[in-house]
């Protein structure tokens, strides 16, 4: 490119583009690192982590891939839904992302599974993300720890429905600014209904006035004679306070390094463990959505609406998701005697958070 040598450099820039340098590219694209957020609270960002700039630019192409196998392979027989999990293979140390695709057994029983077998109609690879055929999970909507009359009301403790159907709170929000208890729309099949903190009807603690059938969570407007508590209880008695939630960026890299998280629910209690899968599907009577976090972490029917969350070295929580579901195999009964499955799951606090009108 020729220019007029009376032209000045910031003339010249300017004329280029805020972007560009005297090189005609922004530099910053070669910087090998990046800097993400990892927890926010209302304050702004809390702590924050340097990654690989290329680890970083295959999470968001594998984002874009979920998407595109989801529409492109949607009308194959057997396909149930596809979703982001872990990868073995790293880079620069962070273990990068590859698609499940799952599949219905019963009517597809010819699809191989796994790894190591070909994916029959599906590619084992797109853009340079893995792809791997896996038995469908069969999620389904999830007491008697952390029960009792509490007030103010803190996250984790049982409440229920007029038939008695048990679910647990997760914690306090702000909905368009109002105060408001958090948990899960199925524990009422998806209406705005009184809630309770007993099974046959004796302590009402308020009634659901905000939800969303196809994202599965509703708010709780507390009766006047009920406070909140910003706090998650553990069934110890313990409890701790909530300073935020995880950002998206906070979920990539803690899916990576493997770190644990604590879920409460009102059936299996205090469990702790990772993060399995991202972007996860969950698909019930009145639910219908794709953006859940699939966790190591125990489950059962009871535990629908806890707090999934990190607690930090200070001894803080910052809530990851709110649980919604369990599957898996067996691996325990539950404290009223329901089968305790080996994962759970729920829908991500950062996208509640950036998409509605709930505030962590």
């Amino acid at each position: 490119m020729s220019r007029d040598p009376q032209v000045s450099r910031r003339k010249y820039v300017k004329s280029m583009g805020a972007g560009a340098t005297v090189f005609g590219l922004d530099r910053f694209s070669f910087t090998p690192k990046i800097t993400i957020p990892l927890l926010r609270s209302k304050q702004g960002v809390v702590e924050e982590e340097e990654v690989p700039r290329a680890w970083w630019q295959h999470v968001q192409t594998s984002k874009r891939v979920v998407e595109k196998v989801r529409e492109q392979y949607s009308g194959v027989k057997g396909f149930k839904s596809a979703y982001r999990t872990i990868s073995d293979e790293r880079i620069k140390g962070y273990r990068k992302k590859k698609i499940a695709i799952e599949i219905d057994t019963e009517e597809a029983p010819n699809i191989p599974l796994g790894s190591d077998t070909p994916n029959g109609p599906f590619p084992e690879e797109v853009n340079g993300i893995g792809v791997e055929t896996r038995e469908n999970l069969n999620r389904t909507a999830s007491a008697c720890k952390n029960v009792g009359h509490f007030d103010p009301i803190p996250g984790g403790t049982g409440i229920f429905n007029q038939q008695g159907l048990k679910a647990t709170a997760c914690c306090k929000v702000t909905y368009n600014g109002s105060p408001r208890l958090l948990t899960v729309s199925h524990m009422t099949l998806c209406r705005k209904e009184p809630v309770y903190q007993d099974s046959d009807e004796q302590r009402q603690i308020g009634s659901i006035d905000n939800l969303s059938a196809s994202q599965d969570w509703a708010t709780i407007d507390l009766n006047s004679d009920y406070d909140l508590d910003n706090t998650i209880r553990l069934p110890s008695g313990t409890e701790y306070p909530v300073n935020g939630w995880i950002t998206e960026g906070g979920v990539e890299t803690y899916a990576s390094n493997g770190r644990e998280f604590l879920k409460v629910g009102s059936e299996t209690g205090r469990t702790k463990n990772s993060i399995l899968n991202h972007y996860a599907p969950f698909d019930d009577d009145c639910s219908n959505y794709e953006k859940g976090i699939d966790m190591r972490n125990n489950g059962a029917n009871g535990d629908s609406g806890g707090p999934i969350f990190l607690l930090t070295d200070n001894n803080t929580a910052f809530i990851l998701a709110i649980n919604q579901y369990n599957g898996g195999g067996t691996v325990d009964i539950g404290c009223s005697g329901i089968a305790e499955k080996n994962y759970s799951g729920g829908i991500a606090a950062w996208y509640l958070q950036n998409n509605t009108p709930i505030s962590f």
